[in-house]
């Protein structure tokens, strides 16, 4: 009898502890589907304000954006980035979409990839007639600055790291000035040096805003091609 009652027993906690396993996985499919949902409609709307204001560029300027900070983004978390491909990535955890700009006739089109399956009911549908799904998920490259954006030392590499064109730039700032000092004299080596450190000084006093940091480094960088 009371080996019937240890086997009725066990039976019962068995499927009490399967009773509870099933719902937190139910619970856990659940929370995964809607944080899925609520990624796309994040991703959705940053794809549709980054349309817009792309087209917005091009009338204004005539042709087309060529880094993410071309493009005004009020919500920096969830911006655009442009890869070393020249493709606009949008992405947060579980999905991300990959966009390509070119010109039509004189229209701005795209073409883009996204992660996540797009149903025909859901609001702005047409917006991804271009789009193709895929699967194996390639992480994109992205162009790094020669300093780490995780501990930048000042305010020139903070403002630096927020601009993909500034990071282009000083990329080609600093490949530059090393390529100059390989081909330059001992004597030319210590001027320039001298130059350089100077204009380095004069931005970190004077620039707090990208435009600043753009006109600076770009006349720097004209100086050093024609040396």
């Amino acid at each position: 009898m009371t080996l019937i009652f240890r086997i009725a027993a066990g039976i019962i906690i068995g499927l009490l502890c399967y009773k509870i396993i099933d719902l937190r996985l139910g619970d856990y499919n659940y929370q995964q589907h809607s944080a899925r949902t609520d990624i796309f409609y994040s991703i959705d709307t940053d794809f549709q304000r980054f349309l817009m204001r792309a087209r917005q560029y091009y009338l204004k300027y005539g042709r087309l954006p060529i880094y993410a900070s071309d493009i005004d983004c009020k919500r920096k978390s969830l911006c655009g980035a442009r890869s070393k491909n020249g493709n606009f990535y949008f992405s947060n955890n579980y999905h991300w979409m990959a966009i390509s700009l070119y010109l039509e006739e004189g229209n701005l089109r795209y073409r883009c990839e996204v992660t996540f399956d797009v149903k025909s009911d859901r609001r702005g549908v047409h917006y991804y007639e271009q789009c193709n799904k895929v699967e194996g998920v390639n992480l994109p490259v992205f162009e790094r600055p020669p300093f780490s954006c995780k501990h930048p030392k000042n305010k020139i590499e903070v403002i630096t790291c927020l601009s993909d064109r500034l990071i282009a730039l000083e990329n080609k700032l600093q490949a530059s000035y090393a390529g100059l000092l390989l081909r330059s004299s001992e004597y030319q080596k210590r001027k320039l040096f001298a130059r350089y450190k100077i204009f380095d000084q004069d931005r970190l006093s004077a620039c707090s805003k990208e435009q600043c940091l753009l006109e600076r480094n770009s006349k720097m960088l004209m100086y050093l091609t024609i040396l």
